[in-house]
Order: structure tokens, then C-alpha cells, then sequence
């Protein structure tokens, strides 16, 4: 997900400026460009890609790390392997902060500002891409939003599917994996469910609290348009 500014170089390079005033140049296997322009079909391609990476981080079983926003670490960073346990990845909200930046979207890091900053989306409405943030309540009272997933869609059923990175205390594989709805809420989607609507979360068939939901995206033609525009300089 690394934005990089330069100029086709030939068929097969380009020529990538550095800060530093120098140059260097990348396979252009390597890269893809961001069109100027947002055209309907180019918001159909990011939700795919959104979905498609996600489905990636499920595939490494990329494990838990709070702060993480990387897939894996390589054996170069052993220090972090001793002190977490694990290889160092992603938490909820940074799995869905890499995604967007691969997708050359540039959005907040943590969940409450990602709520904040996207366009609000009701259950009944998502599409493929979009957020699922839940807000619960913690022994002091205090309740905000804790926690955030990439909705994948329906499944053959019609039942909503949900990718998510997980910490939580009840999950007995912590990591990044993919839930139903009806694993999560007891519902078999959220066609009837509005924005702020309490629910009952589940895991493994227990009940672990109950939360409130909350949905939102960055995947509108307006919003990409926008970040494009602020991100090209343009506009």
C-alpha cells in the first residue's frame, strides 16, 4: 500500500522520486496507478480488492496484535516475536487502515475516527467493503466504539459474512477470521437492523455482551473522489 509519485520509464520501469531528491525505479508489475478520475466502475473494483485482501490476511491467519497493522513480520524482527508471543500483525482497526491504504485510500488509524470520518451506512444497506462498528460499555460505564469489521457480503444461504481481527478474551483463535452474523448476533442478516440498534453478541454459542452497531463506509464515488482529489493535489 506504499504511495510513491513517478513516471512511466519504459515498458517495464518506472522511475519512482524519493525525498531525498534522489531516484529509483520499480517493475511496473509492481505497481498500480490511481486514475484522477472515480468512474462507478473503479468503485466496484476497490470494494472487490477491499474484500479480496481481507480474505488474504484470513488465509495467513494473520495472528492478533493490539497496534499491529502488518501481515506478518519477517524473522528480522524477532524482537517483537519475544516480547508478544507471536509474529506481529494486525488489530481490528488496523487491518482495515492497511486494506484502504493498498486500496490508495488514506484513512484514520483506530476505530472511533474511522466512525467518525466515513459516511454513515445503514445494516440493511451494506455492500461489499463496507464497515461494521460495534460500541459496548466497559465496568466504568464508559461506552465508545471498541471494534470494527469489513462486511463481505452475502454467502449462497443469505446470510451476511463478516471478516474481522480479533482479540478478544472469549476467542479462542485470536486472529483475523471470517464470521457470520448469525455466529456473531443470532441474526442471519441485518436487513432488518438499524444504525445505533442494540444486539447481543455471541461467541461460540455463549453470550458475551451486549453491543451496539454501527455502519459506515469510505467506498462511495464522493468519498474516493475525495481522498483522490486531496491525494493527487488536485481539485
Amino acid at each position: 500500500g506504499t504511495l510513491l509519485h513517478g513516471e512511466r520509464f519504459s515498458d517495464h520501469w518506472y522511475k519512482i522520486s524519493l525525498c531525498d531528491g534522489r531516484f529509483g525505479f520499480v517493475s511496473s508489475q509492481e505497481l498500480e496507478s490511481i486514475p484522477v478520475v472515480v468512474e462507478d466502475d473503479d468503485v466496484e473494483e476497490i470494494r472487490c480488492s477491499v474484500v479480496s485482501f481481507a480474505r488474504e490476511f484470513v488465509k495467513l491467519k494473520s495472528p492478533y496484535l493490539w497496534g499491529g497493522r502488518s501481515p506478518l513480520n519477517s524473522d528480522g524482527h524477532g524482537d517483537v516475536v519475544r516480547t508478544v508471543g507471536t509474529a506481529a500483525s494486525v488489530d481490528c482497526s488496523g487491518l482495515v487502515n492497511i486494506i484502504h491504504r493498498a486500496c490508495g485510500l488514506q484513512i484514520p488509524r483506530d476505530a472511533h475516527p474511522q466512525l467518525v470520518a466515513a459516511t454513515p451506512v445503514e445494516p440493511s444497506d451494506l455492500e461489499s467493503g463496507d464497515l461494521i462498528f460495534i460500541e459496548n460499555t466497559n465496568a466504568k460505564g464508559v461506552a465508545r466504539v471498541r471494534h470494527v469489521m469489513i462486511y463481505a457480503g452475502r454467502n449462497d444461504d443469505g446470510i451476511d459474512c463478516i471478516i474481522e481481527a480479533t482479540g478478544a478474551d472469549a476467542v479462542i483463535e485470536k486472529g483475523t477470521r471470517m464470521i457470520t452474523t448469525q455466529a456473531l448476533f443470532g441474526l442471519k442478516n441485518l436487513a432488518k437492523v438499524k444504525n445505533g440498534d442494540s444486539l447481543t453478541r455471541y461467541e461460540n454459542g455463549q453470550v458475551i455482551q451486549d453491543v451496539r452497531i454501527f455502519c459506515g463506509t469510505f467506498l462511495d464515488s464522493g468519498h474516493i473522489q475525495g481522498w483522490r482529489n486531496a491525494l493527487l493535489n488536485v481539485g
